[in-house]
């Protein structure tokens, strides 16, 4: 009699494994990543979170192929596998979810998060293999920097980019070594044709011939970057910045933003910034932006100048318009130096902004003519300086 052949079981699945995170970290930390992740990308993973474990931590992962932030916050246990769902939803769910814990586990190809009070949500997972593979390619050249300092170097800086398309390359912030009094510094530098604004920050010495010929960080990058710095803790005092020949990459405690450079050349700077000038007119810069704001009432949408009508006596901001008339405000505690008086235009809303990031110390404004560039300066601050085209009046 033939024996029955013995069925060979089925090998058993992996014991479902969780990983339990703190609420709120989840939700702070998928608000970062997730803002890096397109919302209709023709792409379909582009729009996926990669969730990652290992070492008690838990790894959040979101790129638009040009960028890329890789975040990490405290976890106990780990996941069966890496996983990719949709970033924007797993967002919202952190957001709502009852309680100040969540578990994450794997399911029969869905993520399930429970809340603390039993509360599930079975989100469908995308295929771990089609998340881009970006290489980050080994650096040129990597420094470290106060963050304070960078964060406030960029806040200055920032205002200056151009938002025109047709010159693609001043859609950013330049930023190159250069020798300083003390060492090396870190020039950063952006301008829209109207403006530049350029500012450093002291470095340690470093190969300065291995940085790239032209290194333009791109606006996004530079917003997240700026949003990065001011919300890391007090217990982060420095950053790290990397610069390869087309990527760099920062890294702000336990956040890594990487991005590719934008592919163009920056104009040569330095010959716009003037040397010498003999006209100089001191001022509080909280006072000539009071000036200003006192005057704009009468400005029109087709009227954007305020005329500076600079003397030894008295000094005063105007504006002129058809439709609405003139205005004529005093400047207290002004000083000009080294003529009788001049009249000079600037674009309202361009010099405003300038002479906010001086705060309330007293700022320089120097000049050669009615007819050519201003260049402000503030002596509490000492790395910045901007230029400034005039307007006809």
């Amino acid at each position: 009699m033939a024996r029955t052949a013995a069925k060979k079981s089925a090998p058993e699945a992996p014991p479902i494994t969780t990983a339990t995170v703190k609420r709120h970290d989840l939700a702070d930390a998928l608000s970062l990543v997730a803002s890096v992740a397109p919302r209709r990308a023709t792409i379909p993973v582009l729009e996926g979170v990669l969730i990652e474990t290992g070492n008690a931590r838990l790894r959040l992962t979101c790129t638009d192929l040009d960028t890329r932030i890789t975040t990490a916050i405290d976890c106990d246990g780990v996941l069966n596998a890496p996983v990719i769902v949709s970033a924007a939803m797993l967002r919202d769910v952190a957001k709502t979810l009852a309680g100040d814990q969540a578990s994450l586990a794997l399911d029969d190809g869905k993520l399930v998060i429970t809340a603390r009070n039993g509360g599930k949500r079975r989100l469908w997972t995308m295929p771990v293999e089609d998340f881009p593979d970006i290489s980050l390619a080994t650096p040129d050249n990597a420094v470290t920097m106060p963050r304070d300092l960078l964060a406030k170097a960029l806040g200055n800086v920032a205002p200056a980019q151009s938002a025109e398309e047709t010159r693609y390359y001043l859609n950013g912030i330049h930023i190159h070594p250069e020798p300083g009094q003390g060492g090396q510094d870190l020039r950063l530098v952006a301008t829209d044709g109207s403006r530049l604004h350029l500012d450093r920050v002291e470095l340690a010495e470093f190969d300065d011939e291995a940085w790239p010929d032209s290194a333009i960080l791109p606006t996004r990058v530079i917003t997240t970057l700026i949003g990065l710095l001011k919300a890391a803790g007090e217990d982060v005092t420095d950053i790290g910045m990397e610069i390869s020949a087309r990527h760099c990459r920062f890294t702000v405690g336990d956040v890594t933003l990487w991005s590719r450079l934008i592919d163009g050349t920056f104009p040569d700077y330095r010959r716009i910034v003037p040397g010498s000038l003999p006209i100089q007119f001191e001022c509080p810069a909280a006072e000539l932006v009071r000036a200003i704001a006192a005057v704009e009432p009468v400005a029109t949408e087709k009227t954007r100048a305020v005329r500076l009508q600079l003397g030894t006596a008295t000094s005063s901001v105007c504006i002129t318009t058809a439709e609405g008339g003139e205005a004529i405000e005093p400047i207290d505690d002004a000083q000009l130096r080294m003529a009788d008086e001049i009249a000079i235009g600037f674009n309202a809303r361009l010099l405003k902004s300038a002479l906010q990031l001086f705060g309330g110390e007293r700022a320089t404004i120097e000049l050669s003519d009615a007819g050519s560039q201003a260049r402000l300066s503030c002596p509490a601050h000492p790395g910045l300086t901007i230029i400034l085209m005039p307007m006809r009046i």
